[in-house]
């Protein structure tokens, strides 16, 4: 089971997501300046993923998805990438 882990950094605090084997699948993106608000946003990932749609535009002629929702796409180097966005677009 995939777990949520929290790292103080000397600017603040980040997470990321580690699948089952312990492999990093996601990072939150940012430094929050608070333990409380990187735990928050932790909450809101959790919100947004278990009501998220699925846009997968590495399809030709894709259709758009209202927010929450997933997007898969393919990175400058050609390599498929997510990102999550919340109930307001922001990710």
């Amino acid at each position: 089971m995939g777990k949520f882990v929290i790292k103080k950094t000397n600017t603040g605090y980040t997470f990321s997501l580690k699948a089952g084997n312990g492999e990093v699948i996601c990072t939150g993106g940012e430094v929050f300046n608070t333990l409380a608000s990187c735990q928050n946003s932790i909450e809101s990932v959790r919100k947004s993923a278990a009501a998220a749609n699925i846009e997968d535009q590495t399809v030709e002629g894709y259709e758009k998805q209202v927010h929450p929702k997933f997007e898969i796409y393919l990175d400058k180097k050609g390599e498929f990438r997510f990102r999550l966005k919340a109930r307001n677009g922001e990710p």
